[in-house]
């Protein structure tokens, strides 16, 4: 049941196959007392979203303090914004690390920076 699990570490790099991560987060969302979590995507190049569930998931994460994200070489991903529509649940976030380096295809990141700004205990902000 991993009722003690305090920090959590996936990488699923390079994994070019791989189109969603809506039920990875679904599964991680379970885990309340996480407080770390770190999310290696790089290379997965045929994610083309960070869905709502994806977002969703990570909002029910009321005690992270901690959370990396790193979709880089995602050459595919065009829509992030279900990520941002999580963040405003994750009031306890103070250190965030998003790597979206070489994600040609991205469109638009609106939903990303309105929950940006909702994130009212976050201390340090690394974006590349």
């Amino acid at each position: 049941r991993l009722s003690f699990l305090r920090t959590l570490r996936v990488s699923l790099a390079r994994c070019s196959g791989l189109r969603s991560v809506a039920a990875l987060t679904q599964g991680v969302s379970k885990l309340q007392p996480l407080t770390d979590l770190e999310l290696d995507l790089n290379g997965c190049t045929s994610l083309v979203e960070l869905e709502e569930e994806f977002g969703a998931g990570l909002g029910q994460l009321g005690k992270l303090t901690k959370l990396r994200i790193d979709v880089s070489g995602c050459t595919h991903l065009h829509d992030v914004s279900g990520l941002g529509k999580g963040f405003p649940s994750l009031r306890s976030l103070t250190c965030l690390n998003l790597t979206f380096a070489g994600c040609t295809n991205l469109e638009e990141i609106e939903w990303l920076s309105r929950g940006l700004v909702k994130l009212v205990t976050l201390s340090t902000l690394e974006m590349s």
